[in-house]
């Protein structure tokens, strides 16, 4: 049996490898794509909703710097939501990346920078995103600079996608509560 969420790292770290430019074999990193792509269909019964949401995220993420990008399954995971508002942060910062520059996304880039935007809390150094409703204690901490990402252009909306993508892995339990805290200097 495989578990969706090591695979999904083990992909991710393949890809960065090879954009170092270390040797990763091209039948191994095709094959990794491939099931980033057939993600879907390899969880268990026993992830959640949210869960498989954001692992779905994270896969489109990966995809993406493996130059493989999926705008319309990014456009149709962010339309399982009745709002973006509603859509957790760790899921925004995968997919913000994916979904920018292309035309047929811009509502869906606006909204999400939009509802980032709102979640800002400034101070005089830096910013932080508020803490999810559910009551969890993690903080996405950004500079206070990148919260302003619509005035900066496509390459500000890019770093902050990316920040907050890799806010999303790292610290948390399980994968369904994966809000770490990202502190940039």
């Amino acid at each position: 049996q495989s578990w969706p969420i090591n695979t999904l790292h083990v992909a991710h770290a393949l890809v960065r490898a090879k954009a170092k430019g270390y040797a990763v074999p091209d039948r191994l990193l095709g094959r990794a794509l491939d099931y980033l792509r057939t993600i879907d269909n390899r969880f268990p019964p026993y992830y959640g909703v949210a869960t498989r949401q954001v692992l779905r995220a994270q896969a489109l993420y990966v995809r993406l710097q493996a130059n493989d990008r999926d705008v319309v399954k990014a456009r149709a995971l962010v339309g399982e939501f009745k709002a973006v508002a509603l859509a957790p942060l760790e899921l925004l910062g995968w997919l913000w990346p994916v979904l920018v520059g292309d035309k047929a996304s811009a509502p869906q880039v606006a909204a999400i920078r939009t509802h980032v935007t709102n979640r800002a809390e400034e101070t005089a150094g830096e910013g932080c995103l508020a803490p999810v409703e559910d009551g969890a204690d993690g903080l996405v901490q950004l500079p206070a600079e990148l919260l302003a990402a619509g005035e900066g252009g496509l390459d500000d909306e890019v770093e902050i996608g990316r920040r907050l993508g890799r806010a999303g892995v790292g610290e948390g339990a399980h994968p369904g509560r994966l809000l770490a805290r990202l502190t940039v200097g």
